[in-house]
């Protein structure tokens, strides 16, 4: 389990917060979208949780135990974080970089260090790119890539910054799939930045919405997406689009 407590951030000390006062918890084996308009702060959130940068009050428990306490081994065995910029100026392979989320874990022999390796890249559907170098691959093939290094990892927390941006439908579908998998199966707790309000929708449980420091949730998606909250952080018209009645949004045309 992940808990916030009262986190505040700024970039400047004496400009506008970019995080004010945000709580949350989140359990085992559930899934979180984090929603919002662009520049509300959520990927200062991943920097936050993830442990890349220090909140200026407050602070992030990873079962109970506060994340600054942790030396990078630690936190590493407890979190796994995707960044949004996946770039890697070095030729390795697929299977190396996959490799790489290893580090952490001792006492793995050879063999199950090549079984782990293998499930993750078939969990992540790119067995065929296994040893392609991956400085030849598109962008969205590089987010699966750095997926199953996260599987490989096997942190119990699993933190992706913008996850399905660059990805096809059928990539979509296919990291969608293999983090309801690992959510559901193993008890990861998976918050995710996704664009695509609708997509966050339909694969999460339950959905956070951020506009620097206005933020509601997490609450399941049918209590967040509403004409009152979506006018609030997105600063729209709702003559602009509709809520449908399965809950999705279309924007009027």
């Amino acid at each position: 389990m992940i808990s916030v407590r009262n986190l505040s951030f700024s970039y400047s000390k004496s400009g506008e917060s970019t995080i004010g006062n945000m709580s949350f918890c989140v359990d085992s084996g559930e899934i979180i979208g984090v929603v919002g308009p662009n520049g509300a702060g959520k990927s200062t959130l991943m920097k936050l949780l993830s442990g890349n940068i220090k909140p200026d009050t407050g602070g992030i428990f990873i079962d109970d135990k506060e994340l600054h306490s942790m030396n990078g081994k630690e936190r590493a065995k407890r979190i796994s974080y995707m960044p949004q910029d996946l770039q890697t100026p070095f030729p390795y392979t697929v299977e190396e970089v996959v490799e790489m989320g290893l580090f952490s874990r001792e006492g793995i022999s050879k063999e199950e260090k090549e079984r782990i390796i293998r499930e993750a890249i078939d969990m992540s559907g790119i067995f065929f790119l296994r040893k392609r170098p991956i400085t030849e691959l598109s962008g969205g093939e590089r987010k699966l890539v750095f997926l199953a290094k996260i599987f490989t990892q096997n942190a119990g927390v699993i933190l992706l910054d913008e996850a399905s941006a660059n990805l096809d439908i059928k990539h979509t579908a296919n990291l969608l799939s293999a983090l309801s998998k690992s959510s559901k199966e193993n008890k990861k707790t998976v918050i995710a930045i996704i664009h695509d309000i609708n997509i966050a929708s339909r694969s999460c449980d339950k959905i956070i919405m951020i506009d620097k420091c206005n933020w509601i949730g997490p609450n399941p998606p049918g209590e967040i997406i509403n004409h009152k909250n979506l006018e609030k952080f997105y600063d729209i018209d709702k003559s602009s689009y509709n809520i449908l009645s399965n809950g999705l949004v279309e924007v009027a045309i």
